[in-house]
């Protein structure tokens, strides 16, 4: 297999003209560059809003008290009854149950469109999780919420952000993306409504069970929603194409020669020309 994009389930959306009269409208130009930069601005706030809830955490500002009110609420004592299918549940978004299906979604998509893009765009996405979780969990140290406190740079802490919330966004939105834009899915608002639907139940879960914080599950949809908004921007723009997959050359219009037949000249523009 090569890396290649087939150009098969693949459509350029090309954006209509801004008229020239509208050129020199200040609110149409502004709409124009938001939807231009839709991307950077999005990812723009989904990283200010991560940097927020962070200094929050390390500061331990008004959110926290948000984390403690939601903690002693205990849900899990409330209600125990649910308590084994909560456990089931939470499991949408562990990362074993989870990227072991991912994979053979990829592999399949893979070997029917003879390309290593739908395995590549799934391990970089997977790294990039593991990497930035990873290192977030190290350098912040908080603590779990058994321990009755929210604090940070604690002994065996490793709670922010949450690894099941930013994996099930990566993984579930990953899978839907490969499915819409290379396999049968036609719509994308069928991946993102159950991406969005599999992440509260890992938010909800996880909150009953007492296991994260909810800033911890916060910080970790947006961990996940920038990992994966960063996974399709780079399959969007960085397009390695073979040539057996490229769509055909349009001829250009070529000057013909004149040709003599049954004794005449045909001119070009269309009169006869006779023999002299």
């Amino acid at each position: 297999m090569t890396l290649t994009e087939p150009s098969a389930r693949i459509g350029t959306v090309v954006s209509p003209p801004v008229p020239r009269h509208l050129h020199s409208s200040l609110p149409h130009r502004l709409a124009d560059t938001i939807v231009r930069r839709r991307f950077a601005i999005t990812l723009t706030a989904v990283l200010l809003a991560l940097s927020a809830i962070t200094q929050q955490v390390l500061a331990m500002g008004p959110l926290v008290s948000v984390d403690y009110a939601i903690h002693n609420l205990r849900f899990d004592l409330r209600y125990p009854q649910y308590y084994d299918a909560m456990l089931y549940l939470v499991m949408v978004g562990q990362r074993g149950p989870t990227a072991i299906p991912v994979l053979v979604i990829a592999a399949v998509l893979a070997r029917q469109l003879r390309s290593w893009r739908p395995l590549l765009l799934l391990g970089f996405a997977l790294l990039a999780l593991n990497g930035v979780v990873g290192v977030a969990k190290v350098f912040i140290a908080r603590a779990l919420p058994s321990d009755n406190t929210a604090a940070v740079f604690v002994n065996n802490g490793i709670i922010f952000p949450s690894g099941h919330s930013s994996n099930v966004v990566v993984t579930w939105g990953i899978a839907s993306y490969l499915l819409t834009r290379y396999g049968p899915i036609k719509r994308y608002d069928v991946g993102i409504a159950v991406t969005a639907m599999a992440s509260l139940v890992v938010g909800v879960t996880s909150i009953y069970l007492d296991t994260h914080w909810m800033t911890d599950i916060v910080a970790g949809w947006l961990i996940g929603a920038a990992i994966l908004m960063v996974t399709i921007w780079l399959d969007q723009h960085f397009l390695a194409v073979s040539a057996k997959h490229r769509a055909p050359a349009v001829p250009l219009p070529r000057r013909v020669l004149p040709v003599r037949v049954a004794g005449k000249l045909p001119v070009h523009s269309g009169r006869q020309a006779t023999r002299p």
